[in-house]
């Protein structure tokens, strides 16, 4: 394996033990098709949970791109609880997960400037941010 080998270059070199890790979705239809969660956790000194962008303009509501819990969303496997739910009982043990959170928010174009709720809908990205000049995405700072 991998791990195997990484090991064995401590051995041979002398050097620092290197880590193996991964990052890792959070959307459950990924996690279901494309990993082996008891396989690649005992082999992984940590798995990085890519527990953001979970929600965006493509949902055409606002909404938080990274919820903790379940919200508006239809789906209840869209939420970081639900996520690390998944992971640790396929067999991830609890040292080795770190959740990923975004540090960042998404913007929208509102359909209406009378519904600015949470759940209200959008019609797209919002206008780029100052630093980011990128649309629908804005830093903490903006």
């Amino acid at each position: 394996t991998l791990r195997t080998k990484y090991d064995n270059e401590v051995l041979n070199s002398g050097k620092s033990r290197l880590l193996l890790t991964a990052a890792v979705a959070a959307g459950k239809t990924t996690i279901e098709s494309a990993y082996e969660i008891y396989k690649i956790a005992q082999h992984l000194d940590f798995i990085n949970l890519m527990s953001y962008d979970l929600f965006s303009d493509y949902n055409s509501v606002t909404q938080h791109n990274s919820p903790l819990y379940k919200s508006l969303a239809p789906n209840e496997a869209y939420n970081i609880d639900f996520a690390v739910k998944m992971w640790l009982n396929g067999g991830t043990p609890k040292h080795k997960l770190i959740v990923g959170m975004a540090t960042y928010g998404r913007s929208f174009t509102l359909r209406s400037l009378a519904d600015t709720g949470f759940g209200a809908p959008t019609t797209g990205q919002g206008t780029a941010g100052t630093y980011t000049r990128e649309k629908g995405f804005q830093s903490y700072y903006e």
